[in-house]
């Protein structure tokens, strides 16, 4: 999915993409939603426990019973593993959240309270960006450039199989025009090496190569 302008594109279960090969086109599911007490994330009829909650009134994790309250989703995703390693959940609330991740655990679930125009993950980084100190979402020494592959918003490992999203608008805000020195400004919103992704009432947002789908299937 490339374009040179702003590129946008909004998923509830259709094709996207696989390498180079096309993948079979999935229904969206007939409920996609967070109970009110956002303790269980519903998506398509299958009841998925919360194990940690991202509240930006928060200044760092706290634990709530069996939930933990987490300012950031980096944070929580780890605080999910802890709790459950085999389905770790992760509801998001409202907000827009500017980080980094990269994912390398499998079938976790990262779910929007509602709809994607009220949760926001967003990142601004394209190939040529070099890699800051403590950067912990790329394998790339500090002071190398990025590449493709490691400037996404979202890196999705092979080890990350059935990785999912709902509800939740993810964006690179990285602007090529700002830029006109640069002869390639790819900065895409994922890059996706991990097999079983999917995407369920999202949207992504950017302006060059939106999705960088490496490997496995992407629903």
């Amino acid at each position: 999915m490339q374009k040179k302008a702003l590129a946008a594109a909004i998923c509830c279960g259709a094709m996207l993409f696989a390498g180079t090969s096309a993948v079979p086109y999935m229904p969206a599911p007939a409920v996609c939603s967070a109970a009110a007490q956002l303790k269980t994330v519903t998506l398509g009829g299958k009841v998925l426990p919360v194990n940690a909650v991202v509240d930006k009134s928060v200044t760092e994790p706290k634990q709530d019973g069996s939930v933990w309250i987490c300012p950031t989703i980096s944070s929580a995703i780890q605080k999910a593993h802890t709790l459950n390693a085999e389905n770790p959940t992760v509801l998001v609330k409202p907000g827009t959240y500017d980080e980094k991740l990269r994912i390398n655990i499998a079938n976790l679930t990262l779910a929007g309270v509602t709809d994607p125009n009220y949760t926001i993950l967003e990142w601004h980084a394209s190939r040529n960006d070099k890699v800051p100190e403590g950067d912990k979402t790329t394998t790339k020494t500090p002071g190398s450039v990025y590449g493709i592959s490691d400037c996404a918003t979202i890196n999705v490992t092979k080890k990350a199989l059935n990785f999912q999203v709902v509800n939740m608008t993810l964006k690179n805000t990285y602007d090529p025009t700002q830029h006109p020195e640069e002869k390639h400004t790819d900065s895409p919103v994922m890059t996706i090496s991990g097999d079983g992704s999917s995407f369920w009432n999202c949207r992504f947002e950017g302006h060059d190569t939106v999705i960088n789908g490496k490997y496995g299937r992407q629903y």
